[in-house]
């Protein structure tokens, strides 16, 4: 009787996962866009929600800290393929990812400029912004 519920059961779930996964010799990549995006998307809310010189710090080492644990996956990928260092143009299973990565990284530019200008002096801030210059070397 267990026996007859639990094959089925593996087997729906074996589907599933397999319908589920996303192939593709990038996709590795693009969970690692997904990733970054999520961290940008992140500190621009953070960015934007800043009334004081302490919350525009805590945004800042919130990147980053995720930042942090990205670099290294980030520097595996580049090793991984390294052929798209040369490439003018990105594989077409990457276009959309890195698109968005532009569209949000012009978001996070724009934000940053003119939420950051207020608070440039603050000590706490610039040394949250050489934290985040040193985790992205």
């Amino acid at each position: 009787m267990y026996k007859k519920l639990i094959i089925p059961v593996i087997f729906v779930l074996l589907a599933f996962s397999i319908g589920c996964s996303k192939s593709g010799k990038y996709n590795d990549m693009k969970i690692l866009f997904s990733k970054v995006m999520e961290a940008q998307e992140s500190f621009i809310s953070d960015l934007e929600n800043t009334m004081k010189a302490d919350d525009a710090a805590d945004a800042i080492n919130a990147l980053a800290d995720k930042m942090e644990k990205l670099i290294p996956e980030m520097k595996k990928m580049e090793m991984k393929y390294p052929e798209l260092k040369d490439k003018k143009e990105p594989p077409t299973e990457l276009k959309e990812s890195i698109e968005k990565l532009g569209m949000i990284g012009a978001k996070m530019s724009r934000v940053s400029a003119q939420k950051l200008s207020i608070y440039v002096n603050e000590p706490e801030v610039q040394k949250a912004t050489i934290r985040l210059a040193q985790t992205m070397q």
